[in-house]
């Protein structure tokens, strides 16, 4: 569903600026 990968993109991003060593 579009709307639940764009929110799980979205999550991910928001994830990765706030913890970037989780890379």
């Amino acid at each position: 569903d579009a709307i639940i990968l764009s929110v799980a993109c979205f999550d991910i991003g928001e994830y990765v600026r706030h913890y970037p060593r989780g890379k």
